[in-house]
């Protein structure tokens, strides 16, 4: 997940992400707290993230089992859940990415979107979205 999370925040900062970060500035969002909250983007393209994180290194039955890929039957090729939309990371109380929470920009549906039901994440143990901060860096003694 928290590779998933890195691909986001840098795809914000790429050029397909020149829209959502005009919606965030619109919606009065400063750039410390998008770092600070590690939003991100996630293009508009049916495996971009898939193919991303494959590179890696990471099954692609993992990546559906997370939440990541939509398998439909009758298509043989999971493909990303999460397009066209500014990404919210939900973690847990250790500040570790169990979770995604989407906002499409446009007129698709749904609205919103966040991540199934997985074994990391459970929808009933949580009362609202937790998103958190980026985990503190130790800071060097110079």
């Amino acid at each position: 997940m928290e590779a998933a999370c890195l691909y986001f925040e840098q795809s914000l900062r790429g050029p397909s992400g020149t829209g959502a970060r005009d919606y965030l500035t619109r919606r009065g969002v400063r750039e410390e707290d998008i770092g600070k909250f590690r939003v991100g983007w996630s293009p508009d393209q049916r495996d971009g993230l898939k193919v991303a994180l494959k590179i890696q290194g990471f099954d692609e039955g993992l990546l559906v089992e997370a939440g990541l890929l939509i398998r439909v039957e009758e298509k043989p090729d999971p493909y990303d859940r999460f397009r066209g939309r500014v990404m919210f990371p939900i973690c847990d109380k250790r500040g570790r990415v169990i979770a995604f929470g989407g906002r499409i920009l446009g007129d698709g549906q749904p609205k919103y979107l966040n991540s199934p039901e997985t074994p990391l994440f459970h929808k009933a143990a949580a009362s609202m979205p937790c998103i958190s901060p980026a985990p503190q860096r130790p800071r060097s003694r110079k």
